[in-house]
């Protein structure tokens, strides 16, 4: 795993790179934090967390748990099954602002990960999740048969956390 900085006036971007494992080193942002600065965390470049990577994670969300205002953005499938399965995996008060989903296209047998943003493609209405793109325009022909490739219920229950 690999790790960048960005920062500006009122931010600090955390790019986050590569496996999440055993030898995985987090940085300690609070070093780069000021109050009232928000830290984005991007997690584009994650590829993969396996069980060792989950427990440093989790010890390094609690080290940041500190910071005023975290949002989490571009979150791959492997860390948004981690987020609906493991208890406090984010930090509390962190925000998702956009996440990848796993599509499908049964006509052209091609599986695609669309970046959703929070409230505009996806939200949570009386409780329920509901999905408000057009996922039929998705495939790149226009004429296909395009269906999530997760099953809705469990992917989208971090956000009814």
């Amino acid at each position: 795993m690999d790790y960048s900085f960005v920062e500006d006036s009122d931010s600090t971007t955390l790019q986050i790179f590569g496996e999440i494992k055993e030898k995985s080193q987090f940085p300690d942002v609070r070093e780069k934090m000021q109050a009232g600065k928000t830290l984005y965390i991007d997690l584009s470049g994650v590829s993969s967390i396996n069980s060792l990577g989950i427990k440093l994670w989790n010890e390094w969300v609690g080290s940041i748990s500190c910071v005023d205002q975290i949002v989490f953005r571009d979150v791959p499938p492997c860390i948004i099954l981690q987020m609906d399965m493991v208890d406090q995996f984010l930090p509390k008060g962190a925000r998702i602002s956009s996440f990848m989903v796993p599509y499908y296209c049964g006509t052209c047998d091609r599986e695609f990960n669309v970046l959703f943003e929070n409230q505009k493609d996806v939200a949570v209405e009386e409780g329920q999740v509901v999905i408000k793109r057009d996922v039929q325009s998705l495939c790149e022909t226009g004429r296909c048969d395009v269906s999530e490739d997760i099953h809705t219920k469990k992917y989208f229950r971090f956000l009814l956390k």
